[in-house]
């Protein structure tokens, strides 16, 4: 499976999650345009880790290398409650009751993330963690949530010392 299939995917398992937004996007990196209710995904990080080999191969002193992918999937909402044109602060009620939908929202993010890892749909489960959900804002007049999923290649390029 090559990177963008892995990032559509992403994408399309997020969409399933039933959170309407405005627009989804495999971004280029992490300074994508937050501008209105949307879900990103982008590539985070990109590393070589050592893969694991059976007792044969370790015997043989066979060393193999695998790829590590990080990708992040951020759920973007917006028109949370703001000043008013006055300075006065937006009602208390009005920031619950926004809070509350996009907490809900960000559960159905997670829970169809996750409904993606256990498939298999990304590799087999063991190769595929996803992490812990980080949000952030208000700012700008936006919130997000963002979610690192972490995905281990298993095709590793054996090299003999």
């Amino acid at each position: 499976m090559t990177w963008d299939e892995i990032a559509r995917k992403l994408l399309a398992g997020t969409v399933a999650s039933g959170v309407v937004v405005d627009r989804a996007v495999v971004a280029p990196g992490s300074g994508f345009a937050r501008d209105c209710r949307m879900f990103a995904v982008h590539l985070e990080q990109v590393q070589t880790v050592p893969a694991a080999l059976d007792e044969f191969a370790r015997a043989a002193q066979v060393c193999a290398w695998a790829t590590q992918l990080v990708f992040v999937v951020t759920f973007v909402a917006d028109c949370l409650p703001t000043f008013d044109d006055a300075g006065n602060p937006p009602a208390a009620a009005a920031v619950t009751d926004w809070s509350t939908r996009f907490l809900a929202d960000a559960g159905r993010v997670q829970a169809a993330l996750t409904n993606l890892v256990d498939t298999g749909d990304l590799g087999p489960p063991c190769d595929v963690q996803l992490g812990n959900g980080t949000p952030t804002g208000p700012l700008g007049g936006v919130a997000e949530i963002a979610f690192p999923v972490t995905i281990l290649l298993t095709t590793p390029q054996e090299q003999t010392p």
